[in-house]
């Protein structure tokens, strides 16, 4: 009786939102088991550096990190993306191409770490030297191996997307706690996470395609794809860390220390809601213009139900959750609640994954080019005269500049599915 009465209940609101929700509820709760396990883990790392690390050291660790994220650029991240289309489609065989790719590729941000390494050097600062030269070893397996997730997700294997995710998370954060407690040095505690991340990636890819073989098809879109895609989101990778760059040099390194603990549990939950994204590309990927045009504005209006309150509870919540965990950063608490805007404002991802599933390249150009120049004008605005606070409404603003900016290309997009990339 009570599953005839759950699958009514389904139907109606499969009917009401024009959504398969049982896909959603099937996918989306091994993502939200995924999700929360890294939150707790995320929560957990956060926690340590904000108590055992001075403010100083935590933000000379996250200037590296966004120095690290700068640099990342040259191994391709748009490829991740053009992966999940490429399984989705079949053409999984293309993976250990994009590998060598992003590989190759990298060596560009290695040859750039060691200039700054030099430079720094010059400037008689050996410590900073010392962690730009670290940088340019790892820069070509910090990221080239980040395959597994995105291969379960294309397969929309959603049970191995969430174990791989939790694995990955939970030794990446294990081992680097572990470097803080013992050693508490920035310079082995980014060792310790860069090795880890590294070293996590190689293994459960090659974990995942020994359990779930690779297709033998290919194709010749999906690297030219992700080369396009990386190359659209160049500036907006950029300005993606800009934040704590221009905070680090600025304001002050503390600053940066206020700014990342502020900003990360807005940031993690807005991440969890995000996961209807994830599930949706692989979805978008095989369905029309025509189809995805007629019913995505309302499927946005109801996500926007789901996110407006979550934001609403999160801001009310966060005076607590600070004195809990995070007491010495108590009175930057208002910083965290203007943040949980960008809560409210997670349904941009489905108009992101609207763009990358259609490859409209002229949107992903345009946008990926106006939202950092228009969050760096904000930055260079903001920071000199309010730090931390002035980053968090830059950040903010440019979430609602994205929504709008793709909202308008959405509507406007008159595209026909002829028009689309296609795999040879």
């Amino acid at each position: 009786m009570m599953g005839a009465y759950m699958d009514t209940f389904l139907n109606f609101l499969q009917r009401t939102t024009k959504t398969d929700i049982r896909y959603i509820l099937r996918g989306g709760g091994w993502l939200f088991v995924a999700q929360g396990t890294v939150f707790l883990l995320s929560l957990a790392l956060v926690w340590v550096f904000a108590n055992v690390l001075d403010p100083e050291a935590y933000g000379q660790y996250r200037f590296m990190t966004a120095v690290l994220g700068i640099l990342a650029i040259s191994s391709l991240p748009g490829m991740s993306t053009a992966i999940v289309r490429a399984v989705a489609r079949g053409t999984s065989g293309i993976i250990p191409a994009a590998i060598k790719t992003r590989v190759r590729w990298s060596l560009l941000g290695s040859t750039a770490a060691v200039v700054g390494a030099g430079y720094y050097a010059w400037q008689e600062n050996l410590e900073l030297a010392s962690l730009f030269l670290l940088l340019a070893v790892a820069l070509p397996f910090y990221q080239s191996f980040a395959v597994a997730m995105h291969y379960h997700n294309g397969r929309t294997d959603y049970r191995q997307y969430t174990l791989v995710a939790i694995i990955r998370r939970g030794v990446v954060v294990a081992t680097t706690i572990l470097a803080i407690v013992i050693s508490r040095d920035v310079f082995i505690i980014l060792l310790t996470f860069l090795a880890a991340t590294a070293l996590s990636h190689y293994l459960l890819y090659r974990y995942s395609i020994a359990r779930f073989p690779l297709s033998e098809k290919t194709d010749t879109e999906t690297i030219p794809y992700g080369k396009q895609l990386s190359l659209a989101g160049v500036i907006t990778a950029t300005g993606n860390q800009l934040d704590k760059v221009l905070l680090w040099y600025l304001a002050t390194p503390a600053a940066v220390a206020v700014y990342a603990i502020t900003v990360s549990l807005p940031r993690e939950v807005a991440s969890a809601l995000g996961n209807i994204g994830i599930l949706a590309l692989p979805k978008m990927a095989n369905r029309s213009i025509a189809v995805l045009r007629a019913n995505l504005l309302r499927k946005i209006g109801w996500y926007f139900a789901l996110t407006i309150p979550t934001a609403v509870g999160f801001a009310l919540i966060m005076p607590t959750v600070f004195a809990w965990f995070f007491p010495q950063y108590l009175s930057h608490v208002f910083l965290a609640q203007l943040a949980s805007l960008l809560i409210a404002l997670t349904p941009v991802t489905l108009l992101t994954q609207y763009v990358n599933a259609t490859a409209h390249l002229r949107a992903l150009y345009i946008t990926q080019i106006v939202l950092p120049l228009t969050v760096l004008g904000l930055y260079a605005l903001l920071i000199p005269l309010y730090g931390a606070l002035g980053a968090v409404i830059a950040l903010v603003c440019k979430k609602l500049v994205g929504f709008l900016l793709l909202l308008g290309f959405f509507v406007f997009d008159r595209r026909s599915d002829e028009q689309l990339l296609t795999p040879e």
